[in-house]
C-alpha cells in the first residue's frame, strides 16, 4: 500500500496488479487492474497492455495509454516517448507541445519554465532550450550541456570544447567560456573554477564574489551560507557568508 495523504488516496496492489482506494472510507476508486500505477503532480501514471497513460484522482482516464515510456509531469508538462528513443513533451490534456524528436537520454524535465533538449544530427548532438509553449532556442553548434542539466536562476551552464560558460533561456551567452569547472546557480551565486583545483563563486554577471582559494565544499549557498574549506579534507570545512566569515 502506497499512501498519498496529499490527495487522500492510496495505491494498492493485488496479484501483481495495482489500483487506487480512498483513504477516508476505503472505497475502491480503481480496481487492481493496472500493471503499474504511479503518482505525480496530480495525475497517476498507469501501464495497461505495456503502454503508459494517465488517470485522474477519480479514476477517469485523462490521457490514453499509448506511450512506450513517460516521466512524471513537471511544471505541467511531461516527457513522453513512443519508442523509448525519441521523446517530446505533452500537457495534462495530452496535447503535444513539442515534436517527438529529441534524444530521450539527453532530454530533461522542465525547470524554471524551460527544458534542456538534445537532437541527434549528422554532426552530433544539437542542444536547445524549449519553453512551455514549445518554442525552441537552439544553442550554437559545438556547445553541450555541462555538468548540470537544468536552468537555475534563469541561467544554464554549458560547455564549449573544454571551457564552461552560461547562457540565458533564449540561448544567448551571458557569461563567457572561461571556466574548467562550473555548476548551477543557487541564491544568485555559482561555484566555478579556472583550473579545476581551486574554486570560488561568481554572480550572474560573472563578477567574482567569493575568492578562488577553496579546495573543497559542501552544499552550495542556502540561506546566504555555503560550506567551504581551503584544505583538501572535507571535514575541515566551515561556513562562508557573502559578507565574510562566520
Amino acid at each position: 500500500c502506497n499512501n498519498n495523504n496529499l490527495y487522500g488516496v492510496a495505491i494498492v496492489e493485488s496479484n501483481e496488479r495495482k489500483g487506487l482506494v480512498n483513504l477516508q472510507d476505503r472505497t475502491v476508486i480503481i480496481p487492481c487492474k493496472y500493471e503499474d500505477l504511479l503518482e505525480g503532480d496530480g495525475l497517476f501514471r498507469f501501464v495497461e497492455n505495456g503502454k503508459w497513460g494517465w488517470v485522474d484522482i477519480s479514476g477517469n482516464i485523462a490521457i490514453e495509454p499509448k506511450y512506450y515510456s513517460v516521466d512524471s509531469f513537471s511544471e505541467g508538462l511531461a516527457k513522453v516517448s513512443y519508442d523509448g528513443k525519441k521523446c517530446g513533451f505533452i500537457d495534462k490534456k495530452g496535447n503535444q507541445i513539442t515534436q517527438i524528436k529529441y534524444d530521450i537520454s539527453e532530454t530533461h524535465a522542465f525547470h524554471e519554465g524551460h527544458a534542456v533538449v538534445s537532437e541527434m544530427t549528422e554532426s552530433g548532438n544539437r542542444y536547445a532550450i524549449v519553453d512551455q509553449k514549445g518554442n525552441e532556442f537552439v544553442l550554437p553548434e559545438g556547445i553541450g550541456v555541462s555538468i548540470v542539466s537544468d536552468m537555475s536562476d534563469g541561467l544554464l551552464c554549458v560547455r564549449n570544447i573544454d571551457k564552461c560558460g552560461y547562457v540565458n533561456a533564449c540561448g544567448g551567452l551571458v557569461i563567457d567560456f572561461k571556466y574548467k569547472d562550473a555548476h548551477n546557480f543557487s541564491e544568485g551565486l555559482a561555484r566555478v573554477s579556472f583550473d579545476g583545483s581551486s574554486f570560488g563563486f561568481i554572480d550572474k554577471m560573472g563578477n567574482i564574489v567569493v575568492p578562488f582559494v577553496y579546495k573543497n565544499y559542501g552544499p552550495d549557498f542556502k540561506n546566504g551560507l555555503a560550506r567551504v574549506t581551503e584544505s583538501s579534507y572535507r571535514e575541515y570545512s566551515y561556513p562562508y557568508k557573502v559578507s565574510g566569515y562566520i
